[in-house]
């Protein structure tokens, strides 16, 4: 390995730069890399996807034109000769590259045919000559006038260029087509239909194959080719962000080009952040007299670090006996101090949850920054993009939005009110403080109704969640183990109390914190039943097992222990099987457990056995009003969710519903409008959504239909992919609700042909440009790339967070991280994304949104989703060993209970498989099979 300085770059790999002049260090370094440093394959890859001279335009020539040149050629001596055209040149430059550096290559082998590709090329004669046609041949110089002679070329070089041509060519194109055909496939375009898309790279193990040019130039387009658009501001805050300029929707076409109105902004964000750094150095260097107040929005400088200067706003003002003039401020943060780094927009501040006092020594100048966070009541008003308006200042600024840097989340700011100067300084208000204050409090261990006469209590709260006597709630193991396991579950049925001679200003009855009280828990634990009386899990896939029904939600009561408050982690509920009404729609809310068996508790864990299991009487466990008052809410919720108002929601890239099902089962989402391209996972997703408008379209072209019908041009009436006129697109404040998960083969380290130039990886763009025309209350998006995610959506004004989270922590069978985005109108609080529900074996990527320190069950297998299936039989295919009678027999049989399609349909009602329903060989065998079949 060895690293090499521009110039040297250039020079060891001058046959690139020579194939492509055009071409970058950063970008040939990149298309080296995507062909794994393999230098030939490099080359062909370069001279294919380089532009096109515009030598091989067309242009109209007179045929006086012609024989004058050709008299003239002949009058000299010499053959006519145009200049050899850059694409030939690149073509031979790669051909000598090969042939030098693999000599023995597949390639070489086949050396370059011989042939005489041939081409009739028609010259439009305006001057009423006779039209004639010019045959170009390699080996012939061409005339116009057939009485000629024509001179052997034989000693020409195959690549020469033939006179009277009125454009040259490449006689053949070297490509992989293993890869082409996988790139071609991946992008949806013809692999060298369009040179300004990357097809990703052509390395690969086959050998390569020499297409005829004729072959090559009958290769038809598809029919629809996928051009990503977007809205005028997604375009410019993108940029090249994706490795060109997008082009967006044109409203009007007396309107500037979008390249103009691009290279504008470009110059515009250019200045403003030029200027900008220029004003905070001139503010740190120079020394100025200015007056300052409390409301002023300034520049500090800290003494002990050598970055820029922070934005803040002045609190209040106040004087120190030792310090001086002092002032306590809040912090702002720029946007290249958040996650959206250095493409965040170079004068919108946001506001952060920090505070601190300074001496006025440290303050540096005065910046004028503005609140642009007011909405109407519909939390419209104050949205769209308004940065722009900012560039021409140096000093102004504007901040909307609050970030948390541990959360890594925007959420709605308030203005900040300016204090009465007349106000005493213990009772000066500072919102920041006071939220860190109450949040340290809320950590804390407080007791609830102390009784000092005999060392108890009723309830205690901790890290804000509230406890009470026989309550049910998780614990976690005093000692740590590598082996995760599920939370124990326990009722608490004492709270005791120590160390009260430290605490005698305390009544019987208040709630007062004392963190040196030291409080202690006596719980019934109750046990799993699955955990002691069912296969192990390890038994089941060692010795292929039949397996029995388990009963995940099934306890039962085992004995007591002591505790510490600091051990729970939340409530759950367990309910004697008795008391329960409804038991499905019970087990189907989140921590609920049923019981009604108990153990001894004088028996051994190791001895205890089904048989040991005593019926619990009725009466018993008794419950808490708060835990019955909290188990009546989510009932009540779950009632609301099934019957109440959904949200109208536009589901973009849907595919077959997936996602749209996992939102339909949340209870509060309606999926009313689709858009899908594919045809079959359009209509899957109708037979899912019988009531959902699906519209099988194009996104990109979709995304323009319905500018043009917003700015009221005439659209005309727009088909879907099956020749069926699309439905008008709701009106603006329509939807309230966006879900979307585009694409990721773009994106994904697995994909092994990703590149740079997928429109794929471009379609995020369209489904931001959709919701800037639509201003829905929520957003919800699956994808990568954060940082241009949350430019958008905070230029646009909306509250946005991120957290990345593990299907398998949710209960499915299977390991799939997704990066998942929220995102509302201001005014609307943010969802909050869920608590994980099952264990998971892999890793599990940590998320401020998203702390618990365990999980209610065990993980979900493969084994839980397919055990009421039929099983197959394919340990005997019949080849090696021939098919007997019996198993024969018993192969037809089975075709009773499984459905068979044929391979090859010619039926137009046959070609879309699975509609219908499959039999299963059990009843469900436990929870999520039961939930799988509602």
């Amino acid at each position: 390995m060895s690293y090499l300085s521009g110039i040297d770059f250039r020079k060891k790999f001058a046959p690139l730069f020579e194939i492509n002049p055009l071409l970058t260090d950063s970008e040939a370094y990149m298309i080296l890399r995507e062909n794994s440093f393999h230098v030939p394959n490099t080359c062909l890859y370069v001279a294919k996807k380089a532009p096109k001279p515009r030598s091989e335009e067309q242009y109209w020539i007179p045929q006086k034109s012609l024989n004058q040149l050709a008299v003239t050629g002949r009058l000299r001596g010499e053959r006519t000769t145009l200049s050899s055209s850059p694409h030939d040149t690149q073509l031979t430059k790669c051909e000598t590259t090969i042939d030098n550096e693999l000599p023995d290559r597949e390639i070489q082998k086949a050396k370059f045919p011989k042939v005489k590709p041939r081409e009739i090329i028609l010259l439009d004669d305006t001057d009423d000559e006779a039209e004639s046609d010019i045959i170009v041949d390699e080996r012939r110089q061409v005339s116009d006038n057939p009485d000629e002679g024509t001179a052997d070329v034989k000693n020409q070089p195959q690549n020469a260029d033939i006179p009277g041509s009125k454009r040259s060519f490449s006689v053949y194109e070297i490509s992989d087509d293993s890869d082409a055909d996988i790139s071609d496939y991946d992008f949806g375009y013809d692999a060298g239909s369009d040179p300004e898309i990357y097809h990703g790279s052509q390395s690969s193990s086959s050998p390569s194959v020499i297409r005829p040019l004729a072959k090559v130039k009958s290769t038809k387009k598809p029919d629809q080719e996928s051009e990503t658009r977007t809205t005028p501001w997604i375009s410019k805050i993108a940029g090249t962000l994706f490795g060109r300029s997008l082009r967006p929707v044109e409203r009007n076409k007396d309107e500037k080009s979008w390249e103009l109105a691009l290279k504008e902004y470009r110059e515009a964000m250019s200045l403003a952040r030029r200027t900008g750094k220029e004003f905070l150095r001139e503010s740190r260097e120079k020394i100025m007299e200015i007056e300052y107040r409390a409301g002023d929005s300034i520049l500090v400088e800290l003494e002990d670090t050598d970055s820029e200067l922070l934005h803040a706003y002045i609190i209040y003002l106040y004087d120190d006996e030792s310090e001086g003039s002092m002032a306590h401020f809040r912090y702002f943060k720029h946007g290249y101090e958040t996650i959206i780094g250095e493409i965040a927009s170079p004068r919108e501040l946001f506001l952060s949850s920090e505070c601190a006092n300074i001496s006025m020594y440290q303050v540096k100048g005065k910046i004028q920054v503005e609140f642009r966070g007011k909405s109407d009541n519909n939390h419209v008003s104050g949205m769209g993009p308004i940065e722009e308006e900012y560039y021409a200042s140096v000093d102004r600024y504007f901040y909307r939005l609050n970030y948390d840097i541990l959360s890594e989340s925007f959420t709605k700011a308030s203005e900040m009110v300016i204090q009465n100067p007349r106000t005493p300084l213990e009772n000066y208000d500072c919102h920041a403080r006071d939220a860190a204050d109450k949040m340290k409090k809320d950590q804390s261990l407080k007791v609830l109704d102390l009784n000092r006469d005999n060392g108890s209590a009723t309830g205690f709260i901790y890290q804000g969640i509230e406890y009470h006597l026989k309550d049910f709630v998780y614990f976690v193991s005093e000692t740590t183990s590598k082996k995760k396991k599920p939370y124990h579950i326990g009722q608490i049925s004492q709270i005791l109390v120590n160390n009260l001679e430290d605490s005698d200003s305390m009544s019987e009855t208040d709630e007062r914190e004392n963190d040196e009280l030291d409080v202690s828990l006596l719980v019934n634990v109750y046990k799993r039943y699955d955990d002691h009386f069912q296969a192990a899990r390890s038994e089941d896939v060692g010795n292929i097992i039949e397996l029995t029904t388990s009963y995940e939600r099934r306890v039962f009561l085992r004995k007591s222990k002591t505790l510490r408050p600091e051990r729970v982690d939340g409530h759950c509920y367990v309910r004697h099987i008795d008391d329960i009404e409804d038991f499905n729609s019970y087990k189907d809310l989140d921590d609920t457990f049923w019981v009604q068996d108990q153990i001894a508790h004088d028996l051994k864990k190791d001895l205890i056995s089904v048989e040991d299991l005593e019926p619990m009487p009725g009466k018993h466990p008794r419950y808490s009003k708060e835990s019955k008052k909290r188990l009546k809410r989510e009932e009540e919720k779950a009632v609301s969710q099934k019957n109440g108002t959904k949200l109208t929601t536009l589901d973009i890239f849907s595919g077959a519903g997936g996602l749209s099902q996992g939102f339909h089962e949340s209870g509060v989402v309606g999926t009313k409008y689709v858009i899908e391209l594919d045809t079959a996972a359009a209509k899957t997703l109708k037979r899912n959504f019988p009531d959902a408008i699906v519209y099988n379209h194009d996104a990109n072209k979709f995304l323009e239909w319905v500018v043009n019908d917003e700015a009221d041009l005439n659209a005309g009436i727009v088909y879907d992919m099956e020749n069926n006129a699309l439905l008008k697109m709701p009106s603006r404040g329509d939807i309230e609700m966006i879900i979307v998960g585009p694409p990721c083969q773009g994106w994904s380290a697995l994909n092994r042909k990703k590149g740079e130039r997928c429109f794929k990886r471009e379609l995020i763009a369209t489904y931001l440009s959709l919701t800037v025309l639509t201003f829905p209350v929520i957003l919800k998006a699956v994808c990568v790339m954060a940082q241009f995610i949350f430019r958008a959506l905070t230029s646009l004004g909306y509250q946005c967070q991120r957290a990345s989270l593990q299907a398998g922590v949710f209960g499915s069978p299977s390991s799939r991280t997704r990066v998942i985005f929220w995102a509302s109108l201001p005014g609307y609080e943010l969802p909050k994304y869920p608590r994980a529900t099952h264990l998971f074996d892999g890793r599990v990527p940590k998320s401020p949104h998203c702390v618990r320190r365990s999980a209610p069950h065990w993980p979900i297998t493969t084994g839980d989703c397919l055990s009421d299936l039929y099983s197959f039989e394919w340990t005997n295919p019949y080849v090696t060993n021939p098919e007997t009678a019996a198993q024969k027999s018993d192969r037809l049989s089975r075709n009773e209970n499984v459905t068979q399609y044929l391979c090859s349909v010619s039926s137009r009602a046959l070609e879309y498989v699975g509609l219908a329903k499959q039999a299963y060989s059990t009843n469900p065998l436990n929870e999520y099979q039961r939930k799988m079949r509602k």
